[in-house]
């Protein structure tokens, strides 16, 4: 019994973190599918549907994974999240979408890891204020959008 998912991840890894390292972050969803992340990783290659890419020079992590999982996927991609977050040098977020609901507010869930509390507290905050001022776009001015965007962001801290 399970679901069938779309599962998007994006992250920005470390300085000084191995592809060794980033393959025994991401090893509960290898385990899970039954294949090498760090081969994935390596060559680039597809797996099924699924891909994992990194890329040393920017440090960007980008994985996705489809098809059917069970209901555990959520518990894996949780792990995932928490080692995740030991690895990145700032927040991330995994979005996994279940395409079997009928329930629009469950179908989404969202897992946000980082490197530390204050710096997820921080980037929820930019997230969520940044997507509340793209919400006014139609009905202020550029300029409004612009000014109020200069005077939220000098009073959210940064991590």
């Amino acid at each position: 019994m399970g679901f069938s998912h779309t599962m998007r991840l994006k992250a920005r890894i470390a300085p000084g973190v191995t592809v060794e390292d980033i393959a025994e972050a991401l090893h509960p969803i290898a385990e899970y599918n039954l294949y090498s992340v760090f081969d994935a990783l390596v060559s680039g290659e597809r797996y099924v549907d699924d891909e994992f890419l990194f890329d040393p020079g920017t440090r960007e992590l980008s994985v996705a994974t489809y098809g059917k999982v069970g209901y555990n996927y959520y518990d894996i991609l949780e792990e995932v999240a928490d080692r995740l977050g030991r690895i990145v040098s700032e927040p991330g977020e995994i979005w996994l979408y279940d395409h079997d609901t009928g329930d629009i507010e469950n179908a989404k869930c969202v897992f946000v890891f980082g490197p530390s509390e204050e710096a997820i507290k921080a980037y929820l905050a930019r997230r969520d204020i940044e997507a509340g001022l793209r919400l006014m776009e139609p009905h202020l001015a550029p300029e409004t959008i612009a000014a109020i965007r200069r005077l939220v962001g000098t009073a959210i801290p940064t991590a």
